[in-house]
């Protein structure tokens, strides 16, 4: 009789309970430790970690958005040691272009709408106050005139009105 044929079975798996996780990305990792940066405060390491999380090759999409949208925030807000409101600008349009479609996408693009508004009123509120001044002064110069031209008033302090012939 022939031997029987070796039927290969299939390899042992280990219930995924004793599987070891696969270690988190080195991007993942990067973008948690400029989260917990930037929720501490410290805007200057958030950045940095940003900024080489976006220089690697291979990043998925929603890290680099994700790091990207962090990096604006850090160069918007005026307490911080980055403040750019044009590199903030940059990174926003940036994030605009590279992310349209997602949510943070949609922020930047409504973002930067909101900043050029700002400007706007700014603006507004500059040319306001310019012509409030000359206003101003311009009240100021027919005050002094209009001082200049009263009569002054005699030794008594009263003005004498004029006398109608009787």
């Amino acid at each position: 009789m022939p031997p029987e044929p070796v039927v290969p079975t299939a390899p042992a798996t280990e219930p995924e309970s004793l599987r070891e996780a696969a270690p988190d990305p080195l991007d993942a990792h990067l973008l948690e430790q400029a989260t917990a940066h930037f929720e501490a405060g410290r805007l200057q390491q958030a950045a940095n970690l940003n900024r080489q999380l976006l220089e690697m090759t291979g990043v998925p999409a929603v890290r680099r958005e994700r790091a990207l949208w962090s990096l604006a925030m850090i160069h918007l807000l005026p307490e911080s040691p980055l403040h750019d409101p044009g590199r903030a600008r940059t990174d926003l349009a940036r994030l605009g272009e590279d992310h349209g479609e997602s949510i943070r996408g949609a922020q930047a693009r409504w973002l930067l709408t909101l900043l050029e508004e700002l400007d706007q009123v700014r603006g507004q509120a500059a040319e306001q106050a310019e012509l409030l001044e000359q206003l101003t002064a311009t009240v100021e110069q027919l005050r002094r005139i209009d001082l200049n031209r009263r009569p002054s008033s005699g030794p008594g302090g009263r003005l004498e009105s004029p006398r109608r012939p009787e």
